[in-house]
């Protein structure tokens, strides 16, 4: 009877601490964006093409936006800043504290004469909610309207960015999970040709009042030179022209020409009377082909979003462009919404909303019915009024409420 007992105590003693610390191992933390950044080697920047790194502590900016703890890194790929001949494209990447709880990464195209160092209104946004961040400027860092060097490489580099950049989240940070694209203005007309490259990278895009592509601009501006009006299908849609917008797209024609039809300014042609159906054959075919000029043919998920009074991106590109969707049986993969109060860059405060019904469409199915905004309250999709066929009686009826 006492040797029973004395086994009993004795196994009462030893075993419970043993299997306290197996679990103890077992439930280890993982390591956090700070304490990878920390153990980065000179040796894994450089492989990455790192040109500047820095951890960045939480803030609050001068517009009351809050910025957590996050890792930065400024680099390039696909060239050589020495080499003028192979300029690279250049971008800055922001890995939040906490991303690797979602791993969603959101690309960015810069907007207008803006590079990759470029502060968008909607970055604090995205880090807050865990969601990596890059800003890419695909543009060959050259400061002006339109550098027309890198004109027929916008879309494929910015499709080149994730297959740049998520390897590298992958191998040091986390699993990169979903990879979206955003961008306005110029930044939504890149996006809008990358979306039709068939290997592109990413799981959806947010276009936000793009000029659409760059044949648009050729062909339209001329128009708005003579009369000082936006062009449309309908007069309702129509907009004055301002001084500081007709100077802005002359400088934009002015520059294309000089690229890609040079002998029209020799001859002495003047901007508002440029027609490019009555030019050499080389200048159209170029003008038509799919590196400058959309199909509508898209091969991923796209939100697109137009203000009706967005002079510089007004609505009939954005009615024209859900056109060629339709004409290429792609409208279950574009969502096309109209905003009645919206200028110019406006619509960035909404953005975040946009992202989110993109994610849950592409994620989970969802259709994206409404986009809940600032300015208009609730924008009813084309589908949510039975207009999903006719963009320009969807714009005519937000016009008109």
């Amino acid at each position: 009877m006492k040797v029973r007992v004395f086994v009993i105590i004795v196994a009462i003693l030893i075993v419970p601490p043993f299997a306290s610390r197996n679990f103890e191992t077992a439930a280890k933390e993982p390591l956090s964006i700070f304490d990878v950044y920390m153990a980065l080697t000179q040796q894994d920047l450089d492989d990455f093409n790192v040109i500047s790194s820095r951890w960045v502590e939480a803030f609050i900016d001068e517009y009351d936006r809050q910025w957590p703890d996050h890792a930065e890194f400024v680099g390039f790929f696909a060239g050589e800043p020495s080499d003028p001949e192979k300029m690279p494209t250049f971008f800055t990447l922001r890995i939040p504290e906490g991303w690797e709880m979602n791993g969603r990464v959101i690309y960015e195209q810069a907007a207008g004469v803006n590079d990759h160092t470029w502060i968008s209104r909607a970055i604090a946004n995205f880090l807050s909610i865990g969601q990596t961040h890059i800003m890419v400027n695909t543009f060959d860092l050259v400061k002006g309207f339109l550098p027309p060097n890198s004109l027929e490489k916008m879309s494929k580099r910015m499709n080149q960015a994730p297959r740049h950049i998520n390897p590298f989240l992958n191998s040091k940070f986390g699993n990169v999970t979903y990879t979206y694209a955003h961008g306005w203005s110029r930044g939504g007309q890149v996006l809008n040709l990358a979306a039709e490259d068939k290997g592109t990278p990413f799981d959806g895009l947010l276009a936000w009042e793009s000029g659409k592509d760059w044949k648009t601009v050729v062909i339209e501006s001329p128009h708005i030179l003579r009369t000082w009006w936006t062009p449309a299908d309908d007069p309702k849609l129509e907009r004055a022209m301002t001084y500081s917008r007709i100077v802005s797209l002359a400088q934009n024609l002015g520059l294309l020409i000089m690229k890609c039809d040079p002998a029209y300014l020799v001859e002495g042609g003047t901007l508002e009377n440029y027609d490019l159906s009555i030019r050499p054959q080389d200048v159209q075919n170029y003008f038509n082909s799919k590196k400058v000029a959309t199909t509508g043919n898209v091969a991923t998920k796209e939100i697109l979003f137009w203000g009706l009074d967005d002079l510089a991106s007004y609505s009939k590109k954005g009615i024209d462009y859900f056109k060629e969707v339709l004409a290429q049986n792609k409208q279950d993969d574009v969502r096309l919404y109209m905003g009645k109060s919206y200028t110019h860059l406006t619509i960035a405060q909404d953005l975040v909303n946009g992202m989110k019904l993109l994610q849950d469409w592409v994620e989970n199915g969802i259709e994206p019915g409404v986009l809940t905004t600032v300015m208009d309250g609730d924008i009813q999709h084309s589908r949510s009024m039975e207009l999903e066929n006719d963009p320009l009686q969807y714009a005519l009826t937000i016009n008109n409420q």
